[in-house]
């Protein structure tokens, strides 16, 4: 009994329109053995089973085999299970059906006498009492599963599910999932666990959010150094998000998907709560939530693979998605300290010296943002990565109308002294795989996951001050051959500049040679000293290239590898790949 139990709860009875040019691979599903029927001379239908792999699986046919009816069993661990699909408009009448799982139950009874037998599938307009009639089976689904009608039913021999539900499912059907399981069902499969935290975002906490903000005035010490300004502004901050989105702890498993996110798995153990307590509507409002959110996920993660030209990327991410091949990023002797030591090594430079400021630097009255274009950065802010400063970009989109003025000040000030915040100083590195299964350090990509105040500043100065001296070429500086990390540059632009070049040189001479060359780790080991030396040929207020030099001092960084943060580690000479700094010019010297 206790075996038969773990099985029928993890049987699946679905319809999956296959045709014999589908493999079995495309859908598989790991830990699972699928067994198919496909429907044959007619569009659509099948039915199809999948079973846990460790459970004995076995076809079984009846003497009477007829492919005209989408009736598939299998015999597992001696219990028997049918996956049956009636279609609304089928190709032979309901009573030679009924005739058909006659025969069949009656083999079965007639082989394996102690046999339980379970069916269950899409019955259509088949009634419950002709099938009872015919096989002498109970009937468990009591609640309309399409619409108004029952149409998806399971008949048992013998009561062996204690407890069965009618839910909407997760995936984009009309007709609704059932679950059905006995009460003492305990499976205890290897896997391991993280806590991870995340904070509630609902519109109830953003409406009392934003009730309380409105008599909020957010103000900063004038007389205080910049870098106290910071400290009171995040304290202040920090403090209004754990009041209205107060962090909490959710549990996620291995065996997880990786759109899993620990929000996503506080609702869904919500929504099975729900459904114990038999509050079946809710339960559906919550699922239909759920899928959304996991389709805006998945959406915005494929958004970034061209699938016509990178196939072999759209399948992985899919397979990923699916839980049909998880990203690997466990290996033996590679941990998050190792690779945060490794990090380290390669960001630092040993012979690193300073960088001269220039001490002509007066900004008493610098001011280039105000608070209207703080407030439109603020609220058209995308969802992204929260930085180690534990302000996350929604909460700044929220409150925008109140973090506008202060911010606005506190950008000007940071420019103005050419302060750096220490909470800007640190950031989070996500090591991301090079290749299909990582063996060493280096064939994990470091992904720098920044505050997002800093992104923000940072993107300001590109703009306001590093694209507009770009467009004056100096004596000492050319750009003619730049095509990276400007306003109108681009790969397209480069290969169109060699193209045209390649085509005027070919008027003259009979053949033209071209010399590629590609540094490695090029944008890791710039020195500081030499890029901003040229930086400061630039047409730049003083205080922006003081600003420049202090960003790029005394960095810190700690490497999160599977949820695991390790501690800071101190580097010289940090990567800032991807992040809106790193659009510096790569600047030429011009030779006299």
């Amino acid at each position: 009994m206790r075996s038969l139990e773990r099985i029928v709860a993890l049987c699946h009875h679905v319809r999956p329109h296959f045709k014999a040019k589908h493999t079995d691979s495309v859908v598989s599903i790991p830990g699972y053995t699928l067994l198919r029927r496909d429907r044959v001379r007619r569009k659509g239908g099948g039915v199809a089973l999948y079973v846990r792999s460790d459970h004995s699986l076995t076809a079984w046919t009846s003497s009477a085999e007829d492919r005209t009816f989408e009736l598939l069993w299998a015999r597992v661990n001696g219990t028997f299970f049918g996956a049956l699909y009636h279609p609304p408009r089928p190709l032979y009448s309901p009573t030679a059906l009924l005739d058909h799982i006659e025969t069949c139950v009656e083999e079965i009874t007639r082989d394996f006498p102690k046999a339980t037998i379970a069916l269950g599938g899409d019955f259509n307009q088949l009634s419950d009492e002709d099938v009872i009639e015919r096989t002498g089976f109970s009937q468990i689904i009591l609640q309309p599963t399409r619409g108004t009608r029952v149409l998806d039913r399971i008949f048992v021999s013998r009561p062996i599910y204690t407890v069965v539900r009618v839910i909407s499912s997760l995936v984009k059907s009309d007709h609704k999932a059932i679950v059905a399981y006995a009460r003492n069902y305990c499976v205890a499969p290897m896997k391991t666990r993280t806590e991870l935290t995340y904070r509630r975002v609902t519109p109830t906490h953003h409406a009392r959010f934003l009730q309380h903000i409105s008599a909020l005035d957010i103000t900063v010490d004038e007389h205080s150094n910049t870098q106290a300004m910071f400290d009171d502004f995040y304290t202040t901050a920090l403090e209004l998000l754990d009041q209205f989105y107060p962090e909490r702890t959710v549990t996620v498993s291995s065996r997880d998907p990786d759109f899993v996110t620990a929000s996503i798995k506080a609702r869904l153990r919500r929504k099975n709560k729900l459904m114990r307590a038999g509050r079946l509507e809710e339960a559906d409002v919550l699922s239909a939530r759920i899928g959304k959110e996991i389709k805006q996920r998945n959406k915005v993660r494929l958004n970034h693979i061209d699938g016509k030209r990178d196939v072999k990327a759209l399948w992985t991410a899919v397979n990923q998605l699916v839980g049909r091949k998880q990203e690997t990023t466990k290996v033996d002797g590679i941990t998050a300290e190792t690779l945060n030591s490794h990090y380290a090594a390669v960001s630092t430079d040993k012979e690193y010296s300073s960088p001269p400021r220039k001490h002509t630097t007066d900004a008493a009255e610098f001011e280039y943002l105000t608070d209207w274009q703080v407030f439109r950065i603020l609220d058209t802010l995308k969802p992204t990565a929260t930085g180690t400063d534990r302000l996350p970009a929604w909460f700044l989109r929220i409150g925008a109308p109140v973090f506008c003025k202060p911010l606005a000040f506190l950008f000007n000030q940071s420019v103005a002294t050419s302060t750096v915040p220490t909470q800007w100083k640190h950031a989070y590195i996500c090591p991301v795989p090079k290749v299909p299964q990582p063996s060493v350090h280096s064939e994990f990509r470091p992904i720098s996951i920044t505050p997002v105040l800093t992104r923000i500043l940072e993107r300001t100065i590109v703009k306001h001050f590093l694209y507009p001296s770009l467009q004056t070429e100096l004596p000492t500086l050319t750009f003619t051959d730049q095509f990276a990390f400007r306003p109108s540059g681009s790969t397209t632009a480069a290969l169109i500049y060699i193209l045209h070049t390649v085509s005027q040189l070919l008027t003259t001479n009979p053949y033209v040679i071209i010399i590629a060359l590609d540094f490695s780790k090029a944008f890791d080991t710039v020195r500081h000293n030499t890029l901003l030396q040229k930086l400061a040929m630039l047409d730049i207020p003083d205080c922006v290239y003081n600003w420049m030099v202090a960003f790029f001092e005394e960095h810190t960084h700690c490497t999160n590898l599977m949820n695991l943060p390790q501690l800071p580690c101190p580097s010289q000479l940090v990567s800032f790949r991807a992040r809106p700094l790193a659009q510096l010019p790569l600047l030429s010297t011009r030779p006299t």
